[in-house]
C-alpha cells in the first residue's frame, strides 16, 4: 500500500461499497476485489494509492451513456495478500460490503 490517508481510505471503501465486489476466487484460497468505473482517473487514483491493476473491461451502450456512443469501462481489480491487506485498511469505512470484506479478511489469514 503506497499511503496512510484515512480520508483517502473512506473515499476508496466508497467506491468499492458502490462500484465494486468481492468475489470469492475460482481457487477458493482467496478473494479478489474490483472496482469498475467509466473514468479511468478514479481507478489511476486507487491504484496509485493502493496499489492493484487496471484494465479495459468492455465497451457499453447501454445506460446513460447510450445516447453518447460506445464508452470504456476500466476495472481495477487485487487478489491475494494484497486483497487482505487492503480490504482490512477500508473495513472500517465499509457499509455496503462490510461483512464480506470482514469474511474475506478471515478466510484468508485462517489459510
Amino acid at each position: 500500500m503506497k499511503a496512510n490517508y484515512p480520508e483517502s481510505w473512506a473515499y476508496v471503501a466508497g467506491l468499492l461499497d458502490g462500484e465494486g465486489s468481492i468475489t470469492k476466487a475460482a481457487s477458493r484460497k482467496h478473494y479478489n476485489v474490483f472496482i469498475v468505473n467509466t473514468n479511468l482517473a478514479v481507478l489511476q487514483f486507487v491504484r496509485q494509492f493502493a496499489g492493484g491493476k487496471i484494465q479495459v473491461a468492455k465497451k457499453s451502450n447501454s445506460g446513460v451513456y447510450a445516447k453518447r456512443g460506445f464508452v470504456y469501462t476500466h476495472r481495477w481489480y487485487i487478489y491475494g495478500e494484497s486483497a487482505a491487506i487492503f480490504l482490512r485498511k477500508v473495513l472500517p469505512y465499509l457499509i455496503v460490503k462490510k461483512e464480506i470484506a470482514q469474511r474475506a479478511i478471515d478466510a484468508y489469514y485462517a489459510a
